[in-house]
């Protein structure tokens, strides 16, 4: 398939989505499928009003004290988990 007409179609995120997520890293033999990019489309979707909500709920809320630091007990897991997320990808990146 033309990568640029499936771009235009589903959108380069959508197309990124279902390839990472469907296809291991050094497998060269692939079949391309529409339901396969419609599935990338769907998650790209969900995660997009996902953020929009928590973006919407986090403007009325503040999770930070005055030191700037979170002070719920789950909002320093969740912190944590994040930072450690981030430097296992940056480590394989």
């Amino acid at each position: 398939p033309d990568p640029l007409e499936l771009f235009s179609q589903y959108g380069t995120d959508a197309i990124r989505a279902a390839i990472t997520a469907n296809y291991p890293m050094g497998r060269q033999d692939t079949k391309l499928s529409e339901e396969l990019f419609r599935n990338g489309q769907a998650l790209v979707i969900k995660l997009w009003n996902a953020s929009r909500l928590l973006l919407g709920n986090l403007a009325d809320q503040s999770l930070a004290s005055a030191s700037g630091s979170p002070e719920a007990l789950e909002d320093r897991w969740i912190l944590g988990r994040l930072k450690r997320t981030v430097e296992i990808h940056d480590q394989y990146l």
